[in-house]
């Protein structure tokens, strides 16, 4: 007589298989939540960091142009548009420079400072011999507010210019704002 021994069964049961499937449910469930919440955080931090950037390299163009300008003016035309110094506007003229460094007497160049539709722009108009170039640029397309004051109450007489930035920015969930608060002096002041 031969005696029979039962062989062991290979493979998963039903229910060990729907256990299974359920772990790693949860698990992918899980590991989606937290790449998600990676996602929002590296984007928060991400839009935060370009308006930290871009407040500080408005900051330092301001800084540049102040320290060569001689004065700030009431008003410059620009390309046939009138730009006049207020709280939202900074006209400044610096004494133009020739290409060997020399200064070019009583001669000027203008450079602006504005804001339209949440963008700060500067343009330069250059005296014909100046080493400075005439150019129009955008600084940065998320300026909330640009607030300059004047130390002498108005703008011809300023030799000091305190300026107020707010920047801010929004990506998808992702909102950040930066304040730059810096006081400019005038050339020789």
């Amino acid at each position: 007589m031969t005696s029979h021994i039962p062989t062991a069964q290979k493979g998963f049961t039903l229910i060990e298989t729907i256990v299974a499937i359920g772990i790693a449910s949860l698990l992918i469930g899980v590991l989606f939540l937290l790449f998600d919440n990676y996602n929002k955080v590296f984007q928060a931090q991400q839009t935060s960091a370009r308006v930290l950037i871009s407040a500080s390299e408005a900051g330092n163009e301001l800084q540049s142009y102040a320290r060569q300008a001689s004065a700030v003016v009431s008003s410059y035309v620009f390309s046939g548009t009138t730009y006049t110094s207020n709280s939202t506007t900074l006209v400044m003229k610096m004494p133009a420079v020739d290409s060997s460094g020399s200064l070019i007497t009583g001669e000027y160049d203008y450079i602006v400072f504005y804001t339209s539709s949440g963008k700060l722009y500067e343009k330069i108009s250059a005296y014909a011999s100046s080493i400075r170039k005439t150019v129009s640029k955008q600084l940065s397309d998320n300026a909330s507010s640009v607030t300059f004051t004047y130390d002498n109450g108005t703008p011809a007489s300023a030799t000091r210019v305190d300026v107020d930035i707010i920047m801010s920015a929004t990506e998808g969930h992702a909102n950040a704002s930066h304040e730059l608060k810096q006081t400019l002096y005038l050339q020789n002041q």
